[in-house]
């Protein structure tokens, strides 16, 4: 049975400054607008196979409005969970974190979220909310979930939403291959790196 995973990441915003939205995929036009307080709802919709084995990790920092927006999550979790007739609220792992910034904090974080994963899983990521360094340790995580638990990255997503412009969400699954690549090319002698940093914009051409 083909395995999925689903990371989201829970906001500490107040309920004046959260604003539920119609987001859109900048990089998959074909793809049709989700309106949620959450871009994790519109990345969950989009990929979510209801003959999967699928779990969710949900990641809230403990500090602000956490509490009510992670209530609000669930219960948009559940609306997707009745149109698709799938039980996603069931297979649920929280990852709570402080809100203090040491490097315990961070280890424990990153230790946390490598003992969530699942095995062979196809794994979606939103690192959209949290602390400033809370998305740097779940894009840090993708290399174990790739190497160590055998995980197939298909999404690592970030939404916008800013004033009259449509909110959007960005897919930068592309920052980690790049970055992977040009790790692995490193172990190689004589291999330019410089040339293959360049050659990243020729392809977007």
């Amino acid at each position: 049975m083909n395995k999925q995973q689903f990371i989201a990441t829970i906001p500490i915003l107040d309920e004046k400054t959260l604003k539920k939205a119609a987001y859109i995929y900048a990089d998959y036009p074909e793809r049709s607008a989700v309106e949620s307080y959450f871009p994790a709802i519109p990345m969950i919709r989009h990929n979510i196979d209801p003959t999967a084995e699928i779990s969710v990790i949900v990641i809230f920092t403990q500090a602000g409005n956490y509490k009510h927006n992670l209530e609000l999550f669930y219960k948009e979790l559940s609306a997707v969970s009745d149109e698709f007739n799938v039980d996603l609220t069931s297979n649920v792992i929280e990852i709570p974190v402080s809100y203090e910034e040491t490097k315990k904090k961070h280890t424990e974080f990153f230790v946390n979220i490598g003992n969530a994963l699942t095995d062979d899983a196809d794994l979606f990521m939103d690192l959209t909310y949290g602390s400033k360094v809370s998305p740097i340790t779940e894009f840090a995580s993708l290399v174990y979930a790739e190497q160590a638990k055998k995980c197939h990255i298909k999404e690592v997503v970030y939404g916008k939403v800013m004033g009259s412009e449509t909110p959007t969400i960005y897919d930068i699954k592309e920052l980690y291959r790049m970055s992977q690549l040009i790790n692995t090319m490193s172990f190689l002698p004589n291999a330019d790196l410089e040339k293959l940093l360049n050659s990243f914009n020729e392809d977007q051409k």
